[in-house]
C-alpha cells in the first residue's frame, strides 16, 4: 500500500505564515551567560485549512482499504504536536487547485527539493547490503526494510560497513512551490488584494513584567504605531502606510465604519495581566500587511519595564466562540453623553448599547445588565482603566452583561474605543 506514494504526488497547499521560538540552552558551563541559541521553526496554518495530496497511481481495492485504515489512525504529520485528521478522498475533489507539483515551467513559483520514495524498480539499482549476524556475511535489504530504516540504524550501520551514503529508499525530486508564507509574498503580487480568510491574527505576549489589563488602550495604541512603522518600511513611503492599520483615509481623515483593524489586548487566564493581542480586520489583510504582522515581534514598555515579546500563534479566521451571553472584559466608552432631556439614565444606556450592537452587525440583545468591574481575579473597577487615547480627555466607562436571543460569535467590541480594546465582550460558557 505504501508503495503507492512512490508514484508522482501533487499537493494542494494552503497559505501559511512562518514563525519560530528562540531557546537559550545551557552549554554545561560554569558561566551562566554561556547559552546556545536554538531556533525552533514552525508554521501557522488556519485550523480549518486542508492539505490535499493527489497520488498518480491506480490502487487495488485492497490497497484502498488499507490506506483508508492507515489514514484513520494517523495521529500527527511531521512533529508530534502537529495533530491531523486524515481521510481518503476517492476521485478528483472539486474546487481543489494542486499548486505544488513535480517540477514544471509554471511562472511565479519557487523550486524546492522534496524527499520522495523510490519505486521497487528504482530501488533495485541502489539496493544496499546489510550485515547478517556478527560475521561478514551480508544480504540485500528489502524495500520494506529500507522503508523502516531510521536515523540510528543509518549511523550504526555506516560505522560498521559504510553501506549507506544516504537513506536507501529516498531520492530528491524538485517541486514547484507557490508563494505561501507572508514573507514569501512578493511585491509583484497585488498588495491591494486581501487574503481570503486572513482577517484575524493573534500574538502571545511574554515578558518578566506583563502590563495590567487596565493599560489596554496604551498597549493597543503602541501595537498600532509599531505596525504602521513596520509597514512604512516595507512600502518605502509614509503615504503608502496601510489604512487598515492607521484607520485613516489617504487625506488623513478618520475612516467610517469598522473595516479597519481592531487591536484587542486580552487577559486569557484572568490574572489581571495582558497575555495576548488579537488584531482583526473585517476586510482581511493584504500581502504587505501580512508581512508587517510577521515582523511584529516585540513592543517597548514605559517606565523602564522590559520589552514585550510577541509570538504569532494564530492566523486565519480566528477562534470565535458562539454564545448567547457575553460580559464586559474592559469598559465601554460612548461618544454621546446623557443629559436630563434624554430620559431615564439606565434606559438611555441600554438604548446606546443596542445601537452599538446594530453598528457592529450584531442582533439586538434581549437583556442588558450592568456590571461594575472586570472579570479578572483582581476585579478592577472601570474607573481604574485608561479610558482615552494619549492626549485626550478620559471618558466614563460602563460594564454590561448582554444576553441575545440566539447564539452570537465572539469576542466583539462596542463603543468609541472599540478599535483600541475597550468595550471588549467575552463569551460566557
Amino acid at each position: 500500500t505504501l508503495e503507492l506514494f512512490s508514484a508522482p504526488v501533487s499537493y494542494a497547499l494552503p497559505r501559511v505564515t512562518a514563525s519560530h521560538l528562540r531557546h537559550f540552552l545551557s552549554a554545561n558551563s560554569e558561566d551562566m551567560t554561556n547559552k546556545q541559541k536554538v531556533f525552533d521553526a514552525f508554521i501557522c496554518i488556519d485550523p480549518a485549512a486542508r492539505v490535499t495530496l493527489c497520488v498518480e497511481a491506480d490502487p487495488s481495492a485492497a490497497q484502498v482499504e488499507n490506506l483508508r485504515l492507515l489514514l484513520a489512525n494517523l495521529p500527527y504529520l511531521g512533529r508530534s504536536e502537529s495533530w491531523v485528521d486524515a481521510v481518503l478522498l476517492e476521485g478528483q475533489p472539486e474546487g481543489v487547485e494542486f499548486n505544488c507539483r513535480p517540477i514544471s515551467t509554471e511562472k511565479h513559483a519557487e523550486n524546492v527539493t522534496v524527499a520522495t520514495a523510490r519505486s521497487r524498480e528504482e530501488y533495485t539499482q541502489v539496493t544496499p547490503k546489510i550485515p547478517v549476524g556478527a560475521g561478514k556475511k551480508t544480504r540485500d535489504q528489502t524495500w520494506l526494510e529500507a522503508l523502516c530504516t531510521d536515523t540510528g540504524t543509518l549511523i550504526t550501520t555506516n560505522k560498521k560497513s559504510g553501506a549507506y551514503s544516504g537513506h536507501p529508499l529516498l531520492k530528491t525530486t524538485p517541486y514547484t512551490l507557490p508563494p505561501m508564507g507572508v514573507e514569501l509574498a512578493t511585491r509583484a503580487m497585488h498588495n491591494s488584494m486581501s487574503v481570503q480568510g486572513h482577517g484575524h491574527v493573534k500574538f502571545a505576549l511574554s515578558s518578566t513584567v506583563l502590563p495590567r489589563i487596565t493599560e489596554t488602550v496604551a498597549i493597543a495604541e503602541r501595537a498600532r504605531r509599531k505596525l504602521m512603522g513596520i509597514h512604512r518600511k516595507i512600502m518605502g513611503s509614509e503615504s503608502l502606510v496601510s489604512s487598515t492599520f492607521s484607520g485613516k483615509n489617504p487625506d488623513g481623515t478618520p475612516m467610517s465604519g469598522h473595516d479597519h483593524a481592531f487591536f484587542w489586548p486580552v487577559d486569557e487566564d484572568n490574572d489581571g495581566k495582558i497575555d495576548h493581542l488579537i488584531i482583526r480586520s473585517g476586510r482581511g489583510f493584504d500581502h504587505s500587511e501580512l508581512r508587517a504582522l510577521n515582523r511584529f515581534t516585540s513592543m517597548w514598555q514605559s517606565d523602564g519595564k522590559p520589552d514585550l515579546n510577541c509570538v504569532l500563534v494564530e492566523l486565519g479566521r480566528g477562534d470565535t466562540r458562539r454564545s448567547i451571553t457575553f460580559t464586559s472584559a474592559t469598559p465601554v466608552t460612548l461618544n454621546r453623553h446623557w443629559r436630563k432631556g434624554r430620559g431615564d439614565f439606565n434606559a438611555w444606556l441600554r438604548e446606546e448599547i443596542e445601537q452599538e450592537c446594530t453598528r457592529q452587525g450584531l442582533p439586538t440583545p434581549i437583556a442588558v445588565e450592568f456590571s461594575d468591574g472586570s472579570p479578572s481575579a483582581h476585579k478592577y473597577k472601570w474607573i481604574e482603566f485608561l479610558r482615552s487615547r494619549k492626549g485626550q480627555t478620559p471618558k466614563r466607562g460602563y460594564g454590561f452583561k448582554l444576553t441575545f436571543g440566539e447564539p452570537v460569535s465572539g469576542p466583539f467590541a462596542l463603543g468609541s474605543y472599540a478599535h483600541f480594546g475597550l468595550g471588549l465582550f467575552m463569551p460566557l460558557e
